[in-house]
């Protein structure tokens, strides 16, 4: 039994319920925000606006029902990179690891780690429901000016409120996602803690932990 495999099992349970509630909130958030509040309601300057915006464009690229499949999951990858720091979040997800890296290796997870959210989330849009989906608020994090927490709350179709933090930062290419938590339950704090485990307990490291995701890719 691979470590990845055991690290899969440990956190089975967390990232089941992670993505559940994802399926809830994550995909309503990105695609339907901007029918949750009028246009008037945020400063163009305000990440609540850039996350109008990013549902926008959500919205025209993965409503077309012209579209093939193979066309919305490239659709798809396309939104990861303009919305999500994919580079900033690798980062986080294979601390202490990503300062051992070389350049190669880091290429390579930013890329394979881009076909696992697009594995993950993309099924969850065909789904989403906007009627529910609300801002509740937009504030700075801590004395930085340049970091964000938007909160937004989706009701269930079986009346349960899911509450969604978006922690956003406001970088030179505009604004972009680091972190989406679902009650409580972090997305960037799950991968760590499967591929940590796995890096830690594999003699392949790194590569070793690339090649598994590059071949579930592929698969």
């Amino acid at each position: 039994m691979t470590a990845l495999v055991v690290a899969q099992r440990k956190f089975a349970e967390r990232s089941w319920v992670w993505t559940k509630l994802a399926l809830l909130s994550l995909a309503a958030a990105v695609i339907l925000t901007s029918l949750a509040q009028p246009r008037s309601a945020y400063s163009a300057a305000d990440p609540a606006a850039f996350l109008e915006s990013y549902g926008d464009r959500a919205i025209s690229l993965l409503s077309d029902g012209t579209r093939t499949e193979a066309e919305r999951r490239g659709d798809f990858r396309d939104l990861l990179s303009e919305g999500f720091d994919l580079e900033s979040i690798s980062a986080f997800v294979l601390t202490p690891y990503w300062r051992q890296a070389s350049g190669e290796q880091r290429q390579r997870f930013i890329a394979v780690f881009q076909s696992v959210l697009t594995n993950r989330f993309l099924p969850l849009f065909q789904n989403a429901k906007s009627e529910s989906f609300s801002i509740e608020s937009a504030r700075n994090i801590g004395d930085r000016d340049d970091l964000y927490s938007v909160e937004t709350v989706l009701r269930s179709d079986d009346g349960r409120r899911v509450n969604t933090s978006w922690r956003i930062k406001r970088t030179g290419e505009g604004f972009r996602i680091l972190d989406v938590s679902v009650e409580g339950a972090s997305m960037a704090h799950t991968f760590r803690d499967e591929y940590r485990t796995f890096v830690r307990r594999s003699d392949e490291g790194i590569d070793g932990l690339i090649r598994q995701l590059e071949k579930r890719a592929a698969g």
